[in-house]
């Protein structure tokens, strides 16, 4: 049996930026935790800290944390889902939680997060190895769940719906199967000055025909976080990622998933229910 460390060879340096090591969930599995007593604490600086409830009388709870601090609590989620890649998988989902795991990912470079259908990507304010050919090439033809998450697993798998179940969505942009391929799902590189030069009027007029058709078709959501104001690389301003994740609807959107109901609908059937 392959083990997972040897099958993210595949996508070479950029391996360590997409997905923890073998060694490093193993070690979370086998990290002591109790259920009943790791939690989340508002904090005024950090919004959340972990803390340890020490004891429970007469409807009070007293919480040890690092700052030393008491408030409102929320229960932790155990050491094996730290870091994980579909925050829908959550034992516990609050804004804390949503939280903790999007800055353990962005601390170990790992941009992009899945939440039930929607893709969450912090921007990293740097350049990472996660947009080289050959991370291109492990992605093509993969299903959502068997590689880490990334904006190019969500545009294969949509170029895959495309050509499987809803072809005529490349009609609805006006080009062939190859074209929209090649215009919307494929990222673009730029030689010279070719690019700027001759692909800027057929970038824009692609643009405008899929911000014109959108509507008539079913999008994959990807949420845009900006971490922190100075665009400094590695840093996060935890009240301005949780404004961001609020007004995304990113934990109603997990909420909605993890109950059953379709997260994706057309306007006019919405205006229509």
């Amino acid at each position: 049996m392959t083990s997972p460390d040897a099958e993210m060879a595949v996508f070479g340096e950029a391996a360590p930026y997409l997905r923890k090591s073998e060694k490093e969930r193993i070690e979370a599995q086998n990290r002591p935790f109790d259920a009943k007593t790791s939690v989340f604490v508002v904090h005024p600086k950090e919004s959340f800290v972990k803390g340890t409830i020490q004891s429970r009388e007469s409807g009070k709870v007293t919480v040890q944390t690092e700052a030393g601090e008491e408030d409102q609590i929320f229960s932790m989620n155990p050491p094996k889902y730290d870091k994980i890649e579909d925050m829908a998988m959550m034992t516990h989902l609050h804004e804390p939680a949503v939280l903790y795991n999007l800055k353990e990912r962005y601390a170990a470079w790992m941009i992009y997060t899945y939440s039930g259908l929607f893709c969450v990507t912090v921007n990293p304010y740097k350049w990472l190895p996660v947009y080289n050919p050959e991370v291109v090439l492990a992605y093509r033809g993969k299903k959502r769940q068997e590689a880490p998450p990334h904006i190019f697993s969500i545009s294969d798998n949509a170029y895959q719906f495309m050509l499987n179940v809803a072809d005529k969505a490349a009609y609805l942009m006006g080009l062939n199967s190859a074209e929209l391929l090649k215009a919307l799902c494929f990222p673009r590189v730029k030689v010279g000055n070719e690019f700027v030069t001759k692909g800027q009027t057929v970038e824009q007029e692609n643009l405008n025909k899929l911000m014109t058709n959108l509507r008539s078709t079913h999008p994959h959501f990807v949420r845009c976080i900006i971490p922190n104001e100075t665009k400094t690389p590695g840093a996060m301003e935890h009240e301005l990622v949780l404004h961001q994740l609020r007004c995304n609807g990113v934990l109603e959107g997990i909420r909605i998933c993890r109950k059953g109901f379709p997260s994706r609908v057309l306007y006019a059937d919405f205006k229509q229910r």
